[in-house]
């Protein structure tokens, strides 16, 4: 399972697959030392005994906006497929899911609601 390590969906798939004693891999968009989201510490932590936490930045390099949408390739790239469970046109799952397709990987999404914003980006 290979995913950004944010709150909501990504933490859940990183909890789950380490609760099966599952293989994980946490993408930083910021140094290995600057574990973001701040929340989210012990579980990156937790991800670096068992699997793999990877970023392309040196260490003290804080997280910036535009550091998510690059790491996203990354994210892509170390991926056979890439799942969206919820992506609004313009969202971190929908650039994830770009980079995916450009890569020449698998895309699936999970349908949601078509009156849901949260859902736009998975029905496109």
């Amino acid at each position: 399972m290979v995913s950004g390590g944010a709150y909501g969906i990504d933490g859940a798939a990183h909890r789950a697959t380490l609760s099966v004693d599952g293989r994980t891999v946490a993408v930083l968009a910021g140094g290995p030392d600057v574990p973001y989201p701040q929340g989210h510490s012990a579980l990156l932590h937790r991800i670096a005994r068992t699997g793999l936490v990877v970023t392309e930045y040196p260490p003290g390099t804080r997280p910036a906006r535009y550091r998510f949408l690059v790491r996203n390739r990354l994210v892509a790239a170390l991926s056979g497929a890439t799942v969206v469970v919820e992506a609004g046109l313009r969202s971190g799952a929908a650039n994830t899911a770009a980079w995916a397709r450009a890569l020449g990987r698998v895309v699936c999404a999970v349908p949601g609601p078509v009156t849901s914003a949260a859902s736009a980006g998975c029905h496109t």
